[in-house]
């Protein structure tokens, strides 16, 4: 009978290393996941601030295209039809290209981002 009595502090004081591995488990979890997530959210960030900045460049540009090629035309509306000849012709080609130049590049930053956690620990 006495080994009856000496268990219930064994089996309360397994039973609250168990709690307490699961807490500190699902801490880990949480920072895993808030880390993850900031990683994905500042290189969308990126990305989006990046592709911004170009499409203004790209603005600025065309603009100074068409009024270099409207002092050659001597009016504005061949410059303006060939800058749209042209904006068509970078249309067609991101569109065939696009799953090689963006997808796959975006498909490999981000599975870097969220599997680089586990990488590290198959590593070691």
């Amino acid at each position: 009978m006495d080994n009856q009595k000496s268990n219930p502090p064994a089996d309360q004081s397994l039973l609250d290393n168990v709690k307490e591995y699961l807490s500190l488990q699902i801490d880990l979890l949480k920072i895993n996941a808030v880390e993850k997530t900031s990683g994905f959210l500042s290189m969308l960030i990126g990305f989006i601030v990046g592709t911004l900045l170009v499409l203004v460049a790209t603005i600025f540009l065309s603009f100074a295209l068409i009024n270099w090629l409207g002092t050659f035309f001597a009016t504005m509306i061949p410059a303006y039809l060939i800058m749209a000849g042209i904006f068509i012709l970078l249309f067609f080609i991101f569109y065939f290209v696009k799953d090689k130049l963006v997808q796959n590049i975006l498909v490999k930053k981000i599975s870097r981002i969220l599997f680089e956690k586990e990488q590290k620990d198959d590593d070691e």
